[in-house]
């Protein structure tokens, strides 16, 4: 485009022209509409482009139709005539959503003015004929109102377009999931996900997704059995970092035997000695809820051999043996925790108790 035109001598040549312009049939140069809107003189602007525009056999290139659009877009006045303006453009140079974004968009658009533009992708979703133009456009004015103009109510509306065009949009089918997330609505954050993961083909996505919904059922809804049931269906038992899931889900619904399985299966992978001395330590834990109290210290011996700081492995074994009334072994435990303590409180404590329970072997004696 021309540079504005401000001189005497350019505006005496415009109005020269148009004085002598009665036919509105007649075309009118480039150059002439250019510098009519460089020097702002819009009432003829408008009237000879809107001519032209009424001439739907004329063909008008693009550079005339960035002007107006221009024009019309900055001063935003008559909206009907910039959407029928933008109707023809697209059609009749056979844009999509893309071309408009890339080409036209940078060239009438204000750069960061955020509300006109979605005052055009407004228009531009009545304007395109396909679904997938449209949802694209709705995409565009969703993220321009999440991320620049923060309005959640247009946010939650647009994204309710999308869905009734593209059923299966995953940012859509994401953006409710994570809003009834937020407002603690599971059962419908779980109908989300379901959807999510029907429409989604990447199986990596799929696997995180999977997990999530079993999640949700578990420590949301308390619903360990339907967890168990979704890792079930999709052969998500087999995927790495499943196992504390259906530990907990087992766990919940009193599957001990189940949950020892899996314990069992994480020993032979774990290869670090503090992993491996924990799910011991764990493994003790069921057994003794099985009362199989030898099992049980049999693993917390296994825990301490691999960590000695295992306080808890060590605890552990001081209640079973005071449990079951072993003292020899209770004291030997206790004992061997003191030299494991620093703090002289806990220190002064445990040999109190181990004078309490020789006191009480010497008197059963």
């Amino acid at each position: 485009m021309s540079l504005p035109l401000t001189s005497e001598s350019k505006l005496a040549e415009v109005s020269s022209y148009t004085e002598n312009l009665d036919d509105l049939s007649a075309p009118v140069p480039q150059m002439i509409l250019e510098q009519l809107a460089a020097l702002e003189c819009w009432s003829l602007f408008y009237t000879y482009l809107d001519a032209k525009l009424a001439r739907e056999s004329d063909p008008i290139g693009l550079d005339t139709f960035l002007l107006y659009l221009k024009a019309r877009i900055t001063y935003q006045r008559q909206p009907e005539r910039t959407e029928y303006c933008l109707s023809r453009l697209i059609h009749s140079h056979h844009l999509s959503f893309a071309d408009f974004r890339d080409k036209i968009a940078p060239h009438v658009i204000p750069a960061r003015d955020y509300h006109t533009e979605t005052v055009v992708l407004k228009i531009l979703v009545k304007i395109f004929e396909h679904k997938s133009e449209q949802v694209l456009c709705l995409e565009r004015l969703a993220l321009l109102y999440a991320k620049r103009l923060h309005d959640d109510d247009e946010v939650e509306k647009i994204n309710g377009q999308i869905l009734k065009l593209d059923t299966h949009n995953l940012s859509a089918l994401k953006f409710f999931k994570h809003l009834h997330s937020q407002r603690g609505e599971w059962e419908e954050a779980c109908a989300y996900l379901q959807e999510m993961i029907a429409a989604d083909d990447s199986e990596e996505s799929r696997h995180r997704l999977v997990q999530e919904l079993a999640s949700t059922q578990l420590y949301q809804l308390d619903q360990p059995q339907i967890a168990l049931d979704i890792v079930e269906k999709y052969g998500s038992h087999q995927w790495p970092g499943t196992d504390n899931l259906l530990y907990d889900a087992h766990a919940a619904l009193g599957n001990w035997n189940q949950c020892l399985d899996i314990l069992h299966e994480q020993l032979r992978h774990f290869d670090e000695h503090s992993k491996k001395a924990v799910v011991h330590y764990r493994i003790a834990e069921i057994h003794q809820i099985l009362q199989a109290d030898i099992k049980a210290l049999e693993h917390l011996n296994a825990a301490i051999e691999l960590n000695l700081n295992l306080y808890l492995a060590h605890t552990k074994k001081i209640d079973i043996f005071s449990k079951n009334q072993d003292w020899s072994n209770n004291l030997k435990a206790i004992e061997a925790f003191i030299t494991l303590c620093e703090d002289p409180k806990s220190i002064r404590t445990l040999k109190e108790l181990c004078s309490h329970i020789r006191e009480r072997v010497g008197l059963a004696t």
